[in-house]
């Protein structure tokens, strides 16, 4: 059963005047959506969880997708839900998720079994919600990226021929992976699949990881932390713009906890590793 932190500012919020067919459909999404704010639903369906007529869900959705200009929150520019393919994602859903500790607990011998049966499953979920977020947020990101280029073309062609030699220094805007899990997630999974399939990179860390069975660590430190919105929330923290994946993954590999044996009782001794 799935819990939903409540943030207590709601009742503060802009949200609060709105109608009570608003804030019971609003407070359903919340309840329902998983742990990456999905809610995969059919309108009728969600209507009859949220108990309301049909005429007040649809003037509820109407005013959960429109700009609140009284949000205290400045992103999606006050909008709560966003229609995607199969449902609605609830933007900023992190303020309303438990937010749990991650498990590390040492695995036994039936490691393969168990990865493997939660990969399977972890890959359907994975690529299901990948096209979900894909088709709410790729025409965005683009349109974004497009005119921030023929924005910064434009300041540099107005500022050619100016003595920059005095100046404020500007402040970068933080990539947009760092704003949205979503996007943060189609990125991991992308590198993840990138660098399994480098078949030359692997043989290398068989090489300084005799017996360890590579493609599994590599799978289960995906799986348990940088697949998640753990995994994020470190990452976020870096003042660097980019993520160095391979880095990541060699220093996953070096951790006990994401470490699985070909031959547990023949792991071999790493002189010098702590």
């Amino acid at each position: 059963m799935a819990f939903t932190k409540l943030d207590s500012h709601i009742t503060k919020s802009s949200l609060w005047s709105e109608g009570l067919h608003v804030r019971v459909v609003f407070v359903t999404f919340l309840a329902e959506k998983d742990e990456n704010g999905i809610v995969e639903a059919a309108p009728s369906s969600m209507q009859r969880l949220c108990n309301v007529t049909k005429e007040q869900f649809e003037d509820a959705i109407k005013i959960l997708e429109s700009p609140d200009p009284e949000s205290r929150t400045e992103e999606f520019e006050g909008r709560r839900i966003e229609k995607i393919e199969g449902g609605w994602i609830v933007l900023n859903h992190e303020k309303y998720r438990l937010r749990e500790d991650v498990k590390r607990e040492n695995r036994r011998d039936y490691m393969k079994n168990y990865m493997r049966n939660k990969r399977n499953v972890n890959n359907v979920n994975i690529n299901k919600k990948l096209t979900e977020v894909n088709n709410g947020l790729t025409s965005v990101s683009v349109s974004e990226s497009v005119s921030e280029s023929i924005s910064v073309s434009e300041s540099v062609s107005k500022n050619k021929n100016k003595d920059t030699s005095v100046g404020t220094k500007s402040k970068k805007e933080k990539p947009k992976w760092k704003h949205n899990y979503g996007i943060y997630l189609i990125e991991a999974n992308r590198a993840y699949d990138k660098i399994r399939s480098d078949a030359e990179w692997v043989e290398s860390r068989e090489k300084y990881h005799p017996n360890l069975d590579i493609a599994l660590s590599l799978e289960k430190a995906f799986v348990d932390y940088w697949g998640t919105e753990a995994g994020w929330n470190h990452k976020k923290k870096s003042k660097a713009n980019s993520i160095n994946w391979k880095t990541t993954y060699q220093n996953a590999l070096t951790m006990k906890c994401n470490q699985v044996w070909k031959d547990r009782n023949n792991k071999p001794k790493m002189a010098g590793l702590l």
